[in-house]
């Protein structure tokens, strides 16, 4: 990596946004049972660790409006369940086989989706959507769920999206299991990182060194602006305002 990690800089909303995006550019779907993937799986399963208790802060004034926009994709992402369900006993072979493939695929990423920890409900709603619009565009248009159901649930799940980054760049979300779960999580980063560094020269694996290139960029970009951040801290602190 041309760009270093100096976890010092990070409190605790900004470590949670370093990893989340961290693991939008690799997560353990793409990549292929080894080692990589254990490493993968095991930072995932550590984060949703940190992230807990993200949800609510008494002082922060975006919470109630994070919580009425998770109880409006709730609200669409239950609604698609029992639509989707609704075609399980058809008499159309092709109609029941295409509402049989759309439940497998939600209970891939969690059926009670709506009852994780919003960094987790999120993931998994994603990757819902995403696999629905890549793979299943054949079964998603057969039972015509778009306007009914998927585009108004993509539609909230941004929505939402949009406000919990906002909670972010304010610092209104501070994990409270920071101090638990920090040293793991920090640990868990630099194995993944390494390892999948060292994979990357030793194999010459383009996908590999695609990621390689882009976790680079987002550790000088975030390295860049916490530092930013740190200067006028002390800037401020000096001219005593």
């Amino acid at each position: 990596m041309k760009n270093g990690l100096n976890f010092n800089y990070f409190n605790g909303a900004a470590f949670y946004a370093f990893v989340r995006a961290l693991l939008n550019i690799v997560d353990s779907t793409k990549l292929s049972d080894g080692v990589l993937h254990s490493l993968a799986v095991k930072l995932e399963t550590i984060y949703q660790s940190f992230s807990k208790g993200v949800e609510y802060d008494p002082k922060d004034p975006l919470t109630p409006v994070a919580a009425a926009a998770d109880d409006k994709r709730d609200q669409y992402f239950n609604g698609m369940k029992s639509y989707i369900s609704s075609f399980l006993k058809s008499p159309d072979g092709s109609i029941r086989a295409a509402a049989e493939k759309l439940e497998a695929l939600i209970r891939k990423y969690g059926w009670s989706a709506q009852t994780y920890s919003y960094d987790e409900e999120t993931t998994a709603i994603a990757k819902c959507i995403e696999e629905m619009n890549a793979y299943y565009a054949a079964e998603v248009a057969l039972l015509n769920l778009p306007v009914m159901w998927l585009t108004p649930l993509t539609e909230a799940q941004a929505g939402f999206e949009a406000i919990q980054e906002q909670r972010i760049q304010k610092g209104a979300i501070e994990v409270p299991t920071v101090s638990k779960y920090r040293t793991p999580l920090r640990l868990a980063i630099i194995k993944l990182v390494e390892t999948l560094e060292t994979f990357a020269e030793e194999t010459g694996d383009v996908a590999m060194q695609t990621y390689v290139a882009e976790i680079d960029e987002l550790i000088g970009e975030t390295m860049a602006t916490l530092k930013a951040s740190k200067t006028r801290e002390e800037n401020t602190e000096v001219a005593g305002l």
